[in-house]
Order: structure tokens, then sequence, then C-alpha cells
């Protein structure tokens, strides 16, 4: 009997868990369809017109950047006025200064294309240089989303054509699928489980006294693991700062949104704790 139990023993779910991490990293690892290094020379090309701002960038076939016949525009983006030039790319409105035209080489030029079950998205990902140094190497990342490749913009419907969805990107939509689907039904039975649990242990009390002391046990529990968990992801969050250096998506621009104080934050964390 001995044998037996142990025999049928199941591993335990922290176990199952990490291996089940771990072999779906792997399968992630093996259907990513990776970066595409565009190789030709590009340039960024600012130029105002009036009250207007064009920003272009431009891929040559061949080396220079000088205008000819066989440019193709990556990216382009206008501005009615030169003020929402400088709040959206206040380093490139700096390095135009008090001209009216300015033209910079993009290094480092990758694309990633991704199928959706009923989208593709491109995103785009280079360098602006607009020196020598470090801290004048500024990074941009830019999205390209349509319904179909045939809907992209020229250049990257011509990319995606060359790249077209295969199983690595069935299998990727079936994976996020099947995701979003286990997480909704999670959120599904957490909120009538949490209400069935208080009913049952309540009418098992049985005295408004007992019920008193394991409401108050529960809060106090609630709320010291909370802060717990909530003081140390905030001093490891400063410690590891993760994402920093990353890029988000809108081709360079500053994304301006205002900071809120420590007391909001807390605020909205807990807010975040109760299910909906």
């Amino acid at each position: 009997m001995t044998s037996h139990g142990t025999a049928g023993k199941r591993l335990p779910l922290h176990y199952q868990i990490l291996i089940a991490m771990l072999v779906g990293t792997g399968i992630g690892v093996l259907i990513n369809r990776g970066e595409i290094r565009i190789d030709q020379p590009v340039t960024v090309e600012i130029q105002v017109t009036g009250d207007e701002v064009r920003l272009q960038e431009i891929l040559h076939a061949e080396s220079g950047g000088s205008p000819d016949s066989s440019e193709t525009i990556l990216f382009e983006k206008k501005f009615a006025s030169r003020d929402g030039f400088a709040r959206s790319y206040p380093r490139l409105n700096e390095s135009l200064g008090d001209r009216t035209a300015n033209s910079l080489p993009v290094k480092d030029g990758t694309a990633r294309i991704q199928y959706g079950a009923g989208d593709v998205r491109v995103t785009w990902q280079r360098t602006h240089v607009l020196g020598d140094s470090e801290q004048d190497q500024i990074p941009a990342i830019t999205d390209f989303k349509a319904a179909t490749p045939e809907k992209l913009p020229d250049y990257w419907k011509a990319l995606a054509g060359k790249h077209p969805a295969d199983w690595r990107s069935h299998v990727t939509v079936i994976a996020k699928f099947l995701g979003d689907l286990f997480l909704r039904l999670l959120k599904m039975v957490t909120v009538p489980l949490i209400m069935t649990s208080l009913v049952t242990g309540v009418a098992g009390l049985g005295q408004h006294g007992r019920f008193g002391r394991m409401f108050s046990r529960t809060l106090l529990y609630y709320l010291v693991t909370s802060g717990l968990a909530i003081t140390v992801g905030i001093v490891m969050v400063n410690l590891l700062q993760p994402g920093s250096g990353a890029v988000l998506p809108g081709g360079g621009e500053t994304l301006a949104e205002p900071e809120g104080t420590l007391t909001e934050v807390l605020s909205q964390q807990l807010l975040r704790m109760i299910p909906v």
C-alpha cells in the first residue's frame, strides 16, 4: 500500500507551475519570428513650411541619403505648429534650431512583424543620431497596425509580403486566445467564489461576537499582507528599475503624463485589489 501510494503521488502544484512556465518559455523562444534588419541607409528629414512642421524617415536604396527616385518613406508625421513638434520631439527640435530644414542619420533599424487573429502589426525600431555621444543617440519605436498586410503603408506592405504568416504565427494566435480565455474564466469565478466563501463562513459561526472577531482579524491580515506586498514591490522596483532604457511605441515622442503622489499611487493600488 505504501509503495502504491508513493508511486501514485502527484507532483506538488508549485513544481507543476514551474515546469509549465519553463515549457512555455521554451516554446516561445522556438516560435519567435525574430527581428528583420533594415540595412539600407535611412535618414530623418525635418522640414518647416510656415507654421507646419513635417517629419519624414526616408529609406535610400543606395548609400549617401541624397534625394533620388529610389527613396521610400518609412514614417511620416505632420504638426500644425512648431510648438506641437517641440512637445512631441524635444531633442529633434533642439537639433533643428533656427533652421527650416534638417537631415539626420538613422541607425540600428529593425522591424518585427506580428500576425494576429484579425490584424497585422509592424514594429519599426531605430535610433536617431543627433551626435557622437551616447546622450545624442535617441531610440525610437513606431507601430503600424492594419486589418490586412495590404492595408499597411507601401514599404511595410512589401516587407510583410516577403515575411508572410506561417505556422508560428498560427501557434501564437491560438496560444494568445487560450491565455486570454483562461484569464477571463478566472475573473468570472473570482467574485462568486469570494461571495460563497463569505456566506458559508459567516453561516458557520453562529454567534455575532465570533463574526466580529473573525472579520477584524481577516481585515487586519489583508491590510498587513497587502502593505507588505506593496512595500516589497516599491523597494524592488527602485532597486532593480525594470524597464529602464526601454523604448515605448510613439516614434520617439515624449509622452507627458502627470506624476501622482505616493498617496494617490497607494490608493489606486488598494482599489485595484478589490475585484470589480
